[in-house]
């Protein structure tokens, strides 16, 4: 079974959240659940700044849900985690998008520089990355499938522990 369905959730250690309009607003409160495909259902997006380690290292997980673990006999579902460097990557975007599987059942986990606005607005509220000629700047993330239940538990345990941050 997929990892992304219904009853899907995110797990991110978030310092703030917020929404991209009045749609996402609405849903807030469910802002990293993953609902049944839906004919019609517009996008949600959220934004976020995740609560990091010393070293500025965060983590986040797309989580399958757990009546599908039970049904293969594990304890944890399956899933995928993302860790990323919040240093040149401080944001983290949630967009998902439960339209029918044939307009595309879809989530994004995207750790970002800035939140999807205009130049002029994000240059505004200091997200924009200055990159002279010829500098260059290191991404650092790294992508982790969880495909035992001991993979999945020790991840969950990774996120749970930078929430005290």
């Amino acid at each position: 079974a997929p990892v992304l369905c219904e009853n899907a959730s995110v797990e991110l250690p978030i310092d703030t959240l917020a929404h991209k309009d009045a749609l996402s607003a609405g849903e807030i409160d469910q802002w990293n659940q993953m609902p049944s495909p839906q004919d019609g259902y517009a996008e949600r997006v959220y934004f976020a700044k995740p609560h990091a380690d010393e070293s500025g290292w965060t983590a986040t997980m797309l989580r399958g849900p757990s009546d599908d673990a039970e049904s293969r006999g594990q304890a944890d579902p399956r899933g995928l985690g993302v860790k990323f460097n919040t240093k040149t990557l401080p944001y983290f975007i949630l967009w998902k998008n439960p339209a029918s599987a044939n307009d595309g059942y879809v989530i994004g986990l995207e750790p970002a520089t800035n939140l999807p606005n205009t130049k002029t607005f994000e240059s505004q509220n200091d997200r924009v990355v200055p990159l002279g000629p010829g500098a260059t700047v290191r991404f650092e993330l790294s992508l982790h499938p969880l495909a035992t239940a001991a993979a999945t538990s020790d991840f969950t345990s990774q996120v749970a522990r930078l929430c005290q941050h």
